[in-house]
């Protein structure tokens, strides 16, 4: 009952929150001297058709109203239509969406499967070299701009050692020749499913990249929290008596001290994933990704406002629910946690 009532709680205020981030955002792209119907008609159309179209599309009418029928459309799904694909915007969020998802799920599950482990061996050898070299890692990869490292892998993998590619999802001949049936959505996944051989081969290497980019951040993050999270554990007096009872380091140190800090992990991990939704707009324009944040960039752009509140609306909502599931499995991973109490 309590976990119940937090979640309603929890959703109400997100409601609250969503509703004010949509106001705020559809005053701030009303502020900005632009005319919507002009930049869907194209430089061609004249004054008239322009000002048809203003009227069909309701941006001749007052603020509060043109805000309520937003709304309205916001609540019954329809996010409109962009100014510059032409197309409905929850179509293009489903062919762009899921791109990214793939590519910052991906990167966070490295992070994860790296910086963890390497964050507890990290603790139980505090002070060794060991230690100095992965605390050097992790200053490295939470203090150099993703957009810089990008540039900068660009410039040896592929300019100077010719390795991998910098450009897209797949190459071209390959997407016209082996073209991956949509599933999931996620096109890696995708040419498994399908059994697309040549399609997962070719869009590996294109995979490697962004996904080491995009998961340098998390990384060392992860390394920093766990390592000072398994230090404090480690001084505990369970772990003290598992070392009396020579239980194994090993089982000491992933069993028990990384399951009891698994809590402050689990909410950076969610946190790095709402965060990586804004911080892979950088990585996929340097990298050509066919992403939501290469869709935003072309947005703004292009003073495309329906897709720009619909791109803030939907980061807004990636937030919310990021933030309210990580808190109910922390609370569920540990039980002392009560949820809504001080």
């Amino acid at each position: 009952m309590q976990t119940l009532n937090y979640t309603m709680r929890r959703v109400l205020l997100s409601l609250i929150v969503l509703i004010g981030i949509s106001l705020i955002t559809f005053l701030i792209v009303r502020v900005v001297p632009s005319n919507p119907a002009a930049v869907y008609l194209g430089p061609k159309a004249t004054p008239e058709q322009i000002e048809k179209l203003n009227d069909e599309m309701g941006f001749n009418r007052p603020l509060p109203e043109q805000y309520m029928i937003y709304m309205q459309k916001m609540v019954q799904g329809d996010l409109g239509v962009s100014l510059k694909t032409h197309r409905d915007i929850s179509a293009d969020f489903g062919e762009y969406v899921p791109n990214s998802f793939e590519l910052l799920l991906l990167s966070l599950f490295f992070s994860a499967v790296v910086g963890i482990p390497l964050g507890v061996i990290s603790a139980y050898y505090k002070g060794k070299w060991v230690d100095q070299i992965t605390r050097v890692i992790s200053i490295f990869g939470v203090s150099v701009p993703s957009f810089w490292i990008a540039l900068v892998l660009q410039y040896v993998c592929f300019t100077k050692l010719n390795l991998l590619p910098i450009n897209g999802q797949m190459s071209v001949e390959v997407s016209l020749t082996n073209p991956v049936a949509s599933i999931t959505g996620f096109k890696l996944l995708d040419s498994i499913l399908s059994g697309n051989g040549a399609a997962f081969l070719d869009m590996v290497p294109h995979y490697v990249l962004p996904v080491l980019t995009l998961s340098l951040y998390p990384f060392g993050l992860l390394v920093r929290m766990t390592r000072s999270n398994v230090i404090d554990v480690l001084g505990s007096d369970y772990i003290r008596l598992a070392k009396a009872y020579r239980i194994p380091m090993a089982k000491m140190l992933f069993h028990y001290a990384l399951k009891n800090s698994a809590g402050p992990i689990l909410t950076v991990l969610g946190l790095m994933f709402a965060f990586s939704v804004t911080g892979a707009f950088f990585v996929e324009v340097i990298y050509n990704w066919p992403g939501i944040g290469s869709y935003s960039v072309a947005a703004i752009l292009s003073l495309d406002n329906p897709a720009i509140m619909a791109v803030t609306l939907l980061i807004a909502i990636v937030y919310v629910l990021t933030n309210l599931i990580t808190d109910l499995l922390q609370a569920w991973l540990d039980p002392r946690i009560r949820l809504g109490e001080e």
